[in-house]
């Protein structure tokens, strides 16, 4: 019933919404100077940047370098 009533209001189902949410916090990191991807993969919980990295690309459709070549400099 719970989960039901957060699909209606969220329209995601718990994990993706968690899934987001921690892929837009990655993105936060990844922006950041001197970040990295292990030490994302760490700061999030993933086992390693490789896990990260695959999750990153698949839910943003970018790998977490393609991401940061795509933002603008400044």
């Amino acid at each position: 019933a719970h989960r039901k009533k957060f699909v209606r209001l969220a329209g995601v189902s718990p994990g993706q919404f968690r899934a987001r949410a921690v892929m837009q916090r990655a993105a936060e990191l990844l922006r950041e100077p001197d970040s990295s991807n292990r030490h994302i993969a760490r700061q999030l919980g993933f086992c390693d940047e490789f896990h990260f990295s695959r999750r990153f690309k698949r839910l943003i459709g970018l790998s977490p370098r393609e991401f940061l070549q795509q933002m603008p400099r400044g």
